[in-house]
Formats: C-alpha cells, structure tokens, sequence
C-alpha cells in the first residue's frame, strides 16, 4: 500500500509538472508552428529530466531510512565499547570535527573520565549544569558503534535559546546511511520514557542534512536566532520542537 501511494503521488507530480510547461509554453505567446512544437518537445523533456532525477534521489534517500529502521539500538556507555569511543574520539579531533551530543568526549583523556558525566560536567558548568543521559548509538549486526546521543532533561538558557534537549553525532564512515534519523527516532521514545511532552532540537541553519533529520521525526520550526555563542557556521542557529 506505501509502495501504491508514493507512486501515485510521483504521478501526480508528473503531472503538475507537464501542465506547468504547457502553462510556460503559452504564456511565452509562441505561435502553434513547427517551432512552438519543437520548443514545447524539448522543455517536456527538461521538466521530465528534472522529475526523474528529483523522484530517483527520493527513491534512494527513502531506501536508505528504511534500511536503517531496526538496524540500531541505544546503549548506556560500559566498557564494552570503551576502545570504540577512544577511537571516535580519535577521528573526530583528526577531522577538526564539532562533537556535538557528546558530552566533552573531546575534553577528557580517558574513557573512565568522560563516563563521569555528572562530576565532571557540573564542574565544568556549575549552576548552569543540567543532568543528562548519553547513549551509544550501536549497530546491531556487528555490535560497532555509528554515533553518540544525549537527552539534556532541563533546559538552562543556554539550551533553550542554542542547545536544545538532544544533541547527536554520526562518525563520517557511517553517514548517508539514515543512522542519524533512526538515532533520534530511538531517543525520542526515551525521552517519552522520561515522561516528557515536548523537545527542543536546534541546529545551524547551514547544516539541511540536519534539519531534515529533525523535520522527519516531527520537527517544527518555531524561529531562527543569532548564534551569539559562536555554535554555528553561518551565525543563525535554528529551533525546533518535537511534540512527544
């Protein structure tokens, strides 16, 4: 039935389009000669180019969601993935990469030292510091880890007006994959667990991949605000909330 109705909806987008060129085509006042023809053959075959090409890309970001459903499980950082986390840290701080939702991982020395989370971040931010649970973002095939993710339960000023409640981060190698959409997916059913409403996701308004991600688990854009703290690249930071 899902697979009946996005065609449909591909086939009525076809034909949006076509009667979009021949609105184009008229209102251009050609006459109905040989040259109207041609010219009317060959925008059909750029506005069909443009469909197919538009519906392909859909087809395969589609695909991919749907290949990552199932495929991840949140877990609470142990030994077990300490080696994993060390080397994510690793290759984050080696691509000059922003460790967002990891709560200081760039920050610490050792594996033992970052689990510490509530000493160490209250230190960090004092009356500022807000009590979060981070999670492993693991693949269930090979138990390897993909991503990092954390629930920030409060929202200090900071967080309401830049931070947001969740934070993620997706290591290079597994992007493009959906992973980041299904993470969120999987925390947003632990935030209902700690029996939360409502969330705030924020991001750069530069970074679509992700908006998109936040828009596809129910994101609602509420408005833009200069990133006076220097979070973002392009200086504007967007809020989102996700009504649980």
């Amino acid at each position: 039935m899902t697979t009946i109705i996005l065609y449909g909806k591909i086939i009525l987008s076809l034909r949006v389009y076509l009667e979009y060129c021949v609105r184009a085509v008229k209102s251009s006042k050609i006459k109905a000669t040989y040259t109207w023809k041609v010219r009317f053959k060959k925008s059909c075959k750029g506005v069909l180019k443009r469909f197919f090409c538009e519906a392909f890309l859909f087809l395969e970001r589609r695909k991919r969601i749907m290949n990552a459903i199932g495929k991840l499980k949140l877990e609470n950082p142990t030994n077990e993935y300490k080696e994993q986390v060390m080397e994510c840290r690793r290759i984050f701080l080696k691509n000059n990469e922003s460790f967002d939702g990891c709560a200081g991982l760039e920050e610490v020395s050792s594996f033992e030292e970052w689990i510490d989370f509530d000493n160490r971040l209250l230190k960090k931010y004092g009356e500022n510091f807000v009590p979060s649970t981070v999670y492993l973002a693991i693949r269930i095939s090979d138990n390897k880890l993909v991503g990092i993710i954390d629930f920030r339960h409060d929202l200090s000023d900071f967080l309401l007006n830049y931070g947001g409640n969740i934070g993620y981060s997706v290591l290079l190698s597994e992007r493009k994959k959906g992973y980041a959409k299904e993470m969120l997916r999987l925390m947003l059913d632990k935030c209902r667990e700690f029996n939360k409403d409502k969330v705030l996701l924020t991001c750069d308004k530069e970074n679509i991949a992700s908006a998109k991600t936040i828009i596809f688990n129910g994101g609602v854009l509420e408005n833009e605000v200069i990133d006076k703290v220097n979070l973002s690249k392009s200086g504007m930071i967007q809020r989102y909330w996700i009504n649980l």
